[in-house]
């Protein structure tokens, strides 16, 4: 009945070995593996994700293009008044395609040997950054909208994003 037991807990369970556990779980389709790590997310964090997504709910691909996306950073870009800083909710990955970005530069510089310097890492960092396409960054930012229903069909809670 739970879906996140482990082998041990099953053979526990059913007073068998865990490969035994293993064979009949295979033989019935299921396969193992590491259950995805999610923020917890306490009742101020729903609610204040709950309302950044209607807040925002409405805003197409061409507004969620207009976002300098960061990462824990900031900095001034302009003395423009009409420019607007959008605060993000806390212990809110699922809402910010810049996550999903270094999750695939830290994948791809797994493929690359050690940096010997700090100043190898950035090359290092900068040649894996070259390689991501400007495709494929408009296909994450255009999923905002998605996740903006996402958080406000889960009431604030996490979401697959």
């Amino acid at each position: 009945s739970n879906r996140r037991h482990t082998l041990v807990e099953l053979a526990n369970l059913v007073s068998v070995s865990r490969t035994t556990v293993r064979f009949y779980l295979r033989e019935l389709g299921f396969r193992n593996c590491i259950a995805p790590k999610k923020p917890y997310l306490n009742v101020k964090h729903k609610a204040d994700r709950l309302a950044f997504a209607r807040a925002y709910e409405s805003w197409t691909f061409e507004d969620w293009c207009n976002i300098i996306w960061m990462d824990e950073s900031s900095f001034k870009t302009s003395k423009n008044p009409r420019q607007i800083r959008l605060f993000w909710p806390a212990n809110s990955p699922d809402l910010n395609p810049i996550e999903n970005v270094w999750m695939v530069v830290k994948d791809l510089l797994k493929h690359h040997s050690r940096p010997n310097s700090k100043l190898e890492m950035i090359e290092k960092i900068q040649s894996v950054w070259d390689t991501i396409s400007i495709e494929w960054l408009r296909t994450l930012i255009s999923t905002m909208p998605y996740r903006m229903q996402a958080v406000i069909a889960a009431g604030g809670g996490s979401t697959r994003w």
